[in-house]
């Protein structure tokens, strides 16, 4: 079980703040920008703070997609050869 720390806490409410004004407005939601690029969250929340992220954000808002967003991946595909999302996060739609 993850502990609860500020910045995850902090986190939900900004995230359900804004899910839940969106929510079913959009068809897709990039949950954590340039993650494979920046590791600010999983630097200090660890590496299992990525799919926390997920699991949150398809509890707000069930029906939406999610999905990585990064920067050059898919140009140059130097920093993953994954091409199925459930690969890298077993919570996330593909």
């Amino acid at each position: 079980m993850m502990v609860m720390t500020m910045m995850m806490t902090t986190m939900i409410m900004i995230t359900m703040m804004i899910m839940t004004f969106f929510c079913s407005s959009f068809m897709q939601w990039d949950v954590n920008n340039e993650m494979l690029h920046g590791s600010y969250f999983a630097d200090r929340e660890g590496l299992s703070i990525r799919d926390w992220m997920y699991s949150v954000a398809g509890k707000i808002d069930p029906d939406v997609d999610l999905f990585v967003n990064d920067f050059d991946v898919v140009e140059n595909g130097q920093l993953t050869q994954v091409k199925n999302l459930s690969l890298v996060c077993p919570v996330c739609k593909t």
